[in-house]
């Protein structure tokens, strides 16, 4: 929500105005181009106006803020609520400004306040029939050209900006033709789609086999279960991460211990992860590419403990047979995720043995009762939303990290003023989700801010840990202060920069 003047970048800024403004907005008021612009094109006088003023500014019905450019005040923008839905706006620059984007910027920051601050659905906005400069503003600014009140006056109308939710899944032609092919095929059960998408995985990823199940869950679940993880063992699990990985562990009757994460990163720590597991001889640790930030595994790997790699947040790395015989990789195609296909999750690996059990207890039918064999099969259709999402994937993935370079173009200018910690941008980064480390900062209180700005920010991740969560400092920091603003394909840029502007305005 920025413009440009020429090519020097002009910021914008609104301020609530304050009595001391009031012989500012006077001067602003009276001069001859603004009057002749304005709707009744009169004077006033100081004492009229000085009334007038101070009223405006301690009614709850009324917003006026000043608009400056560059740190310049340059004009002045109001709202006064009509009724309880709606209210108009009026806005005047200094001679000289007009016409250069300025207007059209303090427009969309003002609504934005108006919308939050008064409760309405809508802003009206009444403007000369002869004064273009101002109807292409508004017209810029979003408002809908309505009918002529009269020979002078046109109505304009801005409804009210719609939420940006935290996450948005997206459709396509083809991922649309592809299900309806498979609904009419008639086989939407584990079938010939899921097939294919395991034998792609294998292509993609190099492993030998690829195991496809019902989620990301039963991805790691019967990982575990392949690698003969029972009562009484010790699994290593990232502190900071979803309770999936727990349950997953639980569900084994193994106990899930939690490893503290890396600042930044948010990924599993080696230097507590060594610690831990020497204490408690861990039969398999499960480690997560949080938010898209690669882990180098390596160091894990060299110990020898099995390794079972969530990258349901990130890119598969390729398989490096010498390294990975102890290194197991699954990724969940849950909705949100960054192969979002509904449910449904894969299991790749180099060894037979562990591929032979998964494929056979993702199915319980025609098998002896046991209690660890579940309804663990993917369907058909679940395959065919994978398959066509793995064609946009890349695409996708370059429109994240586009995406959160903007993020980071607009916030990293503020992040000492209100002391932020902005994600790393390394190249390798998928960017499944941006999270900002609020030091200081109610992440509770300042989602609720604003979701009435129509911003749907959220805590990333929710701590399954309780009081025990205390024993891992930099996990806790992380449950406490991240917050995750949106990022998907769907956003465009101007949406960042509305959720930029919303964000810094519910931190002042």
């Amino acid at each position: 929500m920025t413009s440009k003047s020429q090519s020097q970048q002009v910021e914008i800024e609104l301020e609530k105005a304050q009595a001391d403004d009031c012989e500012l907005f006077f001067t602003w008021r009276n001069l001859p181009e603004i009057v002749a612009l304005g709707t009744l094109q009169n004077k006033v006088s100081l004492e009229e106006h000085q009334a007038w003023f101070l009223k405006k500014i301690k009614s709850k019905n009324s917003l006026i803020f000043t608009i400056s450019q560059n740190k310049r005040k340059i004009g002045q923008i109001r709202f006064d609520k009509n009724g309880t839905d709606d209210c108009t706006v009026s806005i005047y620059l200094l001679p000289g400004f007009p016409g250069k984007g300025s207007g059209v910027d303090a427009l969309k920051k003002g609504s934005l306040e108006a919308f939050s601050k008064l409760k309405i659905q809508k802003i009206t906005a009444i403007i000369r029939s002869d004064n273009e400069i101002s109807q292409r503003a508004f017209s810029k600014a979003g408002f809908i050209k309505l009918t002529a009140i009269d020979n002078q006056h046109i109505k304009f109308e801005l409804p009210k900006f719609p939420l940006i939710p935290h996450n948005k899944i997206q459709s396509d032609q083809h991922l649309e033709e592809s299900v309806l092919h498979t609904l009419r095929s008639g086989y939407w059960a584990c079938g010939p789609k899921v097939s294919e998408l395991e034998a792609e995985f294998c292509i993609h990823s190099k492993f030998k086999y690829a195991i496809a199940v019902a989620s990301g869950l039963s991805a790691i679940r019967l990982s575990l279960l392949a690698l003969n993880i029972k009562k009484g063992d010790k699994v290593l699990v990232p502190a900071y991460s979803c309770v999936a990985l727990a349950n997953a562990v639980l569900a084994c009757d193994a106990t899930p211990v939690a490893v503290d994460v890396e600042p930044g990163s948010w990924n599993m720590s080696f230097k507590e992860f060594s610690e831990l597991n020497k204490k408690h001889k861990a039969k398999a640790c499960i480690i997560v590419n949080t938010f898209g930030a690669t882990t180098s595994l390596d160091p894990f790997l060299k110990t020898g403990i099995p390794i079972i790699e969530d990258c349901s947040h990130s890119l598969i790395k390729s398989s490096r047979p010498k390294y990975d015989k102890n290194r197991i990789v699954i990724q969940s195609f849950y909705a949100t995720k960054l192969l979002g296909a509904g449910e449904g999750g894969i299991i790749l690996t180099n060894t037979e043995k562990i591929a032979s059990f998964c494929k056979s207890y993702r199915d319980y039918s025609d098998q002896k009762s046991n209690g660890k064999r579940l309804n663990d099969k993917m369907t058909d259709l679940e395959a065919t939303m994978a398959l066509s999402r793995l064609t946009t994937l890349a695409k996708s993935i370059e429109k994240r990290k586009a995406l959160a370079k903007k993020y980071t173009e607009l916030l990293s200018k503020h992040a000492m003023k209100y002391n932020l910690v902005l994600p790393n941008m390394e190249s390798n980064k998928t960017f499944y989700r941006y999270s900002i480390l609020l030091n200081g900062t109610n992440v509770e209180k300042l989602t609720k801010t604003l979701k009435n700005y129509g911003i749907d920010a959220a805590h990333p991740v929710e701590n399954w840990l309780g009081d025990s969560i205390k024993k891992t400092a930099v996990a806790s920091n992380a449950f406490k202060n991240l917050i995750s603003l949106p990022l998907y394909p769907a956003l465009s840029e101007e949406d960042i920069s509305r959720i930029c502007y919303c964000f810094l305005k519910s931190l002042k």
